[in-house]
């Protein structure tokens, strides 16, 4: 049996592949799915399903970096402000 999510992870990956740097824009997801849908059930048309993936697919690997940066800086922060007691 076919699930959604994964479906939704090979099309999202394609669209990354497809447009790189800049992604498709924020809410782009329905403009690259038209483009790069893979064959295959879909329950769900509304995003992909993976927070990291569709960061991508919005704003490209640019925009990815940029996200992971801001979690990792605000865990880094978390744990500081822990470590000190604050």
């Amino acid at each position: 049996k076919e699930v959604t999510r994964p479906n939704l992870w090979r099309s999202s990956v394609a669209g990354i592949a497809d447009r790189p740097l800049l992604g498709w824009g924020p809410g782009g997801f329905g403009d690259m799915l038209a483009e790069h849908e893979v064959p295959g059930l879909y329950e769900s048309r509304a995003h992909s399903h993976n927070d990291f993936l569709m960061h991508a697919v919005n704003a490209g690997l640019l925009g990815l970096a940029a996200a992971v940066w801001l979690l990792v800086a605000i865990v880094r922060a978390c744990w500081t402000g822990w470590r000190r007691g604050e």
